[in-house]
């Protein structure tokens, strides 16, 4: 029996908040990856200071001793400070002759690349060029990153869904439970879906936002209390796996008004349990999102806009209905676990084959 091609995971932990974690996770699971041995060097785990520095240096120690005996290296990446920490991980696998795949997450990587220093932009083009292959999740970052890391090969593959799709699909119709969730920020389009609220709540008074997340919560919550919103604003923290779940199948409306994304996991998830989709044409988000058809897409910064895509499909509960059991088939067609693990597998078939 042929030996499985051994991998090297590196990525941040399963604790970590956050889509690379569970976009990870989900490929990690998939069937089609049992036909590799695949080992997670967990580079982050985000629950305190310590645990941080922890999991960097265990991962550190634990690559180094799996490195000599690896196929091939598999680095997920973000920008800033997650790209030159993953430097060394790159170093390594350059300094043993093992091929690595960069599978950069964010679209703000361009404007990191754009924003660098001569010295930093050098270390980030240097060790994209190095890679075997990159990694894009949409086909519009794939041509941006050929044409300013000025790297030949980037293949595309999208977050898959961590959810299982709904198959048994029923839903309250009647709810009017709109959902955030992800790092409340400006740069998601928090504040901007607050003031939108305040419009959705005066002709529909019984609508409730739930915003499941962590990062700028004081300031969200005094943004609320001014717009009087706080009796129809609640707040759930961070959560994730089940709970989590739990609130997709309770909101009718996911809202992810984003300035920049690469392929948001919180939307794969949202459509997997039939939610209405309402996002901007941000990142790979138009590639899953047809408007009208599975989901809806608002101009960016526009919260005149964004209010009434809201209202809209609250007082439309049969289309509302049907946007989310279009959103089920998108997922279950294009962006499952497998269908995604089986085009991973394919990158490294050629990896490996290539190297021998």
């Amino acid at each position: 029996m042929a030996r499985k091609t051994r991998v090297l995971v590196v990525a941040p932990g399963r604790r970590s908040k956050g889509g690379i974690s569970a976009s990870v996770a989900a490929i990690m699971s998939s069937g089609e990856l049992s036909l590799v041995s695949a080992y997670w060097a967990e580079t982050m785990d985000d629950r305190s200071t310590i645990r941080k520095i922890a999991s960097l240096f265990s991962a550190y120690i634990n690559y180094l001793l799996r490195l000599p005996f690896s196929d091939l290296v598999h680095i997920h990446t973000s920008s800033g400070t997650s790209f030159y920490r993953k430097a060394l991980f790159m170093s390594l696998a350059l300094l043993f002759r093992k091929p690595y795949v960069l599978h950069i997450h964010p679209s703000h990587f361009i404007d990191f690349v754009n924003n660098a220093n001569g010295i930093e932009k050098w270390i980030i083009t240097h060790f994209s060029q190095c890679a075997t292959t990159v990694i894009a999740l949409s086909e519009g970052t794939a041509i941006q990153l050929k044409r300013i890391l000025g790297v030949n090969k980037v293949d595309v593959l999208p977050n898959p869904c961590p959810y299982p799709v709904m198959s048994n699909f029923s839903r309250d119709i009647r709810s009017r439970e709109i959902l955030f969730a992800g790092k409340i920020m400006k740069a998601k389009g928090c504040f901007e879906l607050l003031n939108a609220f305040a419009i959705v709540v005066k002709k529909i008074p019984e609508s409730r936002l739930v915003v499941a997340g962590n990062g700028e919560v004081e300031r969200f919550k005094r943004h609320a209390e001014e717009l009087g919103l706080s009796n129809h604003v609640a707040f759930t923290g961070w959560i994730e796996g089940e709970e989590l779940l739990a609130a997709y199948q309770r909101a009718s409306i996911l809202c992810l008004p984003s300035h920049s994304e690469g392929l948001p996991v919180s939307i794969l998830q949202a459509m997997s349990q039939g939610v209405a989709v309402i996002a901007t044409p941000v990142g790979g988000i138009p590639e899953i999102i047809k408007s009208g058809v599975n989901g809806t897409l608002v101009p960016l910064s526009n919260e005149k806009a964004l209010a009434e895509a809201i209202l809209y499909l609250l007082e439309n509960d049969e289309i509302r209905f049907n946007i989310g059991i279009n959103a089920t088939q998108t997922i279950m067609n294009n962006y499952s676990a497998d269908i995604v693990g089986k085009k991973m597998l394919s990158i490294y078939e050629v990896i490996v084959r290539d190297k021998s």
